[in-house]
């Protein structure tokens, strides 16, 4: 829900920003890096049986990496609501 939020504010900027050929070029750009990294978690969730991000990560990578991924999804929820609340500000 975030993601598709974000992206919604984000796609007419990019028209603005870059014009229609650019943005177009750069907004397919994105979908394919996006249903890329899809691709990859879910490859990895199914390898490891993991049911969230931070299983994944300590699965694939230790539990160091499991808290670090924790950390930044907190500053990411955090950075969406700050965002939202200045937007609807």
């Amino acid at each position: 829900i975030i993601c598709l939020g974000a992206g919604t504010l984000t796609i007419p900027y990019i028209y603005y920003s870059l014009g229609f050929v650019f943005g177009t070029f750069a907004i397919l750009f994105g979908a394919c890096i996006s249903i890329y990294s899809g691709y990859l978690l879910a490859y990895c969730a199914h390898m490891t049986q993991g049911t969230c991000f931070e299983e994944i990560a300590e699965m694939s990578f230790g539990p160091g990496m499991q808290k670090f991924t924790s950390f930044c999804m907190i500053l990411c929820n955090l950075g969406f609501t700050i965002s939202y609340i200045v937007l609807v500000s």
